[in-house]
């Protein structure tokens, strides 16, 4: 449901014409230069009601041209002719290309200010995520516990069904060159492994 409203002076004519719906009548209205509140409930009157948000759109622009602006000779405060006013309408996908492109603006604004902010409160900031980190580290770690059975089971449903043929071949080929290039340090590993189970068994049988 929207209304098309007036604000009325203490002679009972209007001085702001407007459309809104809810409570919208009876808030401050934002200007970049401050904006106004509206004025006591005696002086709000609800010209018109619709069921269409464009009729209401229509009728605003009616009343606005009927009553004038001040700017234009006229006796209402309104800065827009009426309807969409200045607004424009994005679609979603438009909404966030917009603000994409607007934090990627200020981010290059704001580079210089953040590296140099993380540079001089570094060790600040580190100590905050190690506190928020073991802050709840033995409830996480419970949680886990109680779920770890169903975690694995998803993250290897996860894994397996989402892996194409070429990274199976490039994990294929990546653990054939690895084995290659340190053969050596793996087998010296694994003497130094065994030497070490050998010798822990002796000291049990004794």
């Amino acid at each position: 449901m929207w209304y098309v409203y007036a604000y009325l002076r203490e002679d009972k004519t209007p001085y702001y014409i407007g459309k809104g719906s809810g409570k919208r009548c009876y808030v401050k209205h934002r200007r970049s230069n401050g904006g106004f509140s509206a004025p006591e409930k005696e002086r709000v009157l609800i010209l018109k009601k619709f069921n269409n948000e464009e009729e209401s759109f229509q009728f605003e622009k009616y009343m606005i041209f009927l009553y004038g602006r001040k700017i234009d000779g006229g006796i209402l405060i309104n800065e827009s002719l009426g309807g969409l006013g200045n607004k424009t309408f994005l679609t979603e996908e438009e909404r966030n290309k917009k603000r994409k492109e607007s934090r990627e603006k200020w981010l290059e604004k704001n580079q210089d200010y953040h590296k140099n902010y993380w540079q001089s409160n570094k060790e600040k900031l580190n100590n905050e995520q190690k506190e928020r980190y073991y802050k709840n580290i033995e409830s996480r770690k419970k949680y886990w516990q109680e779920n770890k059975e169903e975690f694995n089971k998803k993250q290897r449903e996860k894994y397996h069904s989402g892996e194409s043929e070429s990274r199976k071949e490039y994990k294929k080929k990546y653990a054939e060159e690895y084995r290659k290039k340190n053969s050596e340090k793996h087998k010296e590993y694994m003497r130094e492994y065994y030497k070490k189970r050998k010798l822990e068994s002796n000291n049990g049988d004794e």
